[in-house]
């Protein structure tokens, strides 16, 4: 990464945070995706001797899971955005799949400090204070039905909370394509709520999974992003601990859906541009050791007129997750549901074509296994599809203009 960075950082913290993570990702995070994408099969990646788990360790070590978490319960507390933004861009060009997990593993807890019962508040605090990765939580990607619509209040719920009397209630349904689920700790989900067989309204439910009741599906085959676990959680009649339950009404259950899914999708256009730049300095560096025709190609016009191309392409989607970041940081309450889901689709798009231009500039070489250019093109065109299909996310979104 020869050329110049245009990130301008208010405050030491924020700059020696990024420094920490962009070693972290290219010592760390990068090795362990290349080699979890070679292994040959889905539950490997979950191995006890995986290196996903240096991975989720190193995140710890680094008190990287403490931002977004309120100070007195042992977090952060509020992080700018563009120090989020690049944080979680670099992290993407180490590894998307892990810097997905990562990010799913804060959702349980997250979503706990801010719900504020005193059971949820000692989980953040043990949370908070671990250092091994010892805490992992799982969610279902939120794919924003309801809130671009106009209708607040989303899908039917596939799980429900029953009473069966006495004050006690089980749960059962199941969760589908969740993120890390053969091995967190912890799954966030909305629920519906029953009293007496009825519906009683909906809420938000942060589960233990060691309970008696929870069954894991195999983990899930993935074409990309192959160092994401995903899999599916099942449900039967789970006795409900105390304090894991909060009833929202729908107005408030919407906000706190529309949060989340702002924050998660500028996170994630942040991974995805983080492919993009990841495929630039990979196709730039091979381009001065490459020799045809006597020079090294990056001499050759066409080639560098290619990479200035992709250059344009990755800073603005860069420029683009900073400015949702910071406004979402200074504007009004109101978040951008637009804006998120167009950086997604911007940050998504990018990568795949300045990914395929990338195996265009290394020829043959680009589809072997010798170059990680093949797996950001795999990573990529995956996340044109996941956490919403681009062309349906882009439809419901116009219709918020």
């Amino acid at each position: 990464m020869p050329y110049c960075e245009l990130d301008l950082f208010t405050n030491k913290e924020s700059k020696a945070m990024v420094r920490e993570v962009k070693t972290f990702s290219a010592r760390t995070v990068r090795p362990a995706g290349i080699q979890l994408d070679s292994l040959p099969l889905p539950s490997d990646v979950i191995r006890e001797d995986s290196p996903l788990w240096e991975v989720f360790a190193g995140f710890r070590k680094l008190d990287l899971h403490l931002p977004g978490i309120p100070g007195d319960l042992g977090g952060m507390g509020d992080v700018d955005g563009l120090t989020l933004m690049a944080m979680a861009e670099r992290l993407g060009h180490g590894d998307a799949g892990l810097a997905m997990g990562l990010m799913a593993s804060q959702a349980p807890f997250q979503y706990a400090a801010l719900l504020r019962t005193p059971e949820l508040e000692k989980l953040v605090q043990d949370y908070c204070g671990d250092s091994g990765g010892l805490f992992i939580g799982c969610l279902v990607p939120d794919r924003g039905e309801g809130l671009l619509s106009g209708n607040g209040d989303g899908p039917p719920p596939l799980v429900t909370v029953t009473a069966t009397g006495r004050g006690r209630y089980a749960v059962n349904g199941a969760m589908e394509k969740a993120l890390n689920a053969n091995i967190a700790t912890h799954a966030v989900l909305e629920v519906a709520i029953l009293e007496n067989s009825r519906p009683d309204g909906r809420g938000i439910l942060v589960l233990p999974l060691d309970l008696p009741g929870v069954t894991r599906k195999e983990p899930v085959p993935r074409p990309g992003q192959r160092s994401l676990n995903m899999g599916g959680l099942v449900f039967s009649d789970v006795k409900l601990p105390k304090g894991c339950l909060v009833p929202k009404e729908p107005r408030e259950l919407s906000a706190i859906r529309k949060r989340f899914f702002v924050q998660q999708t500028q996170y994630l256009a942040a991974v995805w541009g983080g492919i993009a730049w990841a495929a630039l300095d990979e196709a730039l560096a091979y381009s001065k050791k490459r020799i045809q025709g006597g020079v090294p190609i990056f001499r050759h016009a066409n080639i560098r007129a290619q990479l200035f191309n992709m250059f344009k392409m990755v800073e603005a989607v860069r420029a683009n997750t900073r400015r949702l970041a910071q406004y979402h940081d200074h504007g009004p309450d109101e978040a951008s549901l637009a804006h998120a889901v167009a950086a997604k689709c911007l940050a998504t798009e990018t990568a795949v074509q300045v990914s395929s231009e990338g195996i265009q500039i290394f020829g043959g070489y680009g589809l072997t296994k010798e170059f990680p250019m093949e797996k950001f093109f795999r990573d990529a065109r995956l996340g044109t599809i996941e956490w919403g299909v681009n062309e349906d996310l882009a439809l419901e979104a116009a219709a918020t203009l």
